[in-house]
């Protein structure tokens, strides 16, 4: 279905979470995420490609966090097909 307004959604609790405890601080690595948050939103449930633009120390600070999934020049953001299930469910 069209959304007329499209939007991705942020949590506060990622303050909170231990996976970002090296992102939130860092606004290379948070901007990175947003990013490619605001790109695999849409093509969800396809991984997404991996922008040529993203930060290669970022990419890599999300991996190891454990927050994205990077296989060849694609990615997958972790948490994502949870949210779009509870999407579909309202």
């Amino acid at each position: 279905m069209p959304v007329d307004n499209p939007y991705v959604r942020v949590y506060q609790s990622i303050f909170d979470d231990e996976r970002f405890v090296t992102i939130v601080d860092d606004d290379h690595h948070l901007a990175t995420w947003l990013r490619l948050l605001m790109h695999a939103d849409p093509v969800w449930p396809l991984a997404a490609p991996l922008p040529v633009t993203a930060r290669r120390a970022s990419i890599k600070a999300l991996t190891e966090a454990g927050i994205i999934e990077v296989s060849g020049g694609r990615y997958r953001i972790h948490g994502l097909d949870a949210e779009r299930g509870r999407r579909g469910e309202k």
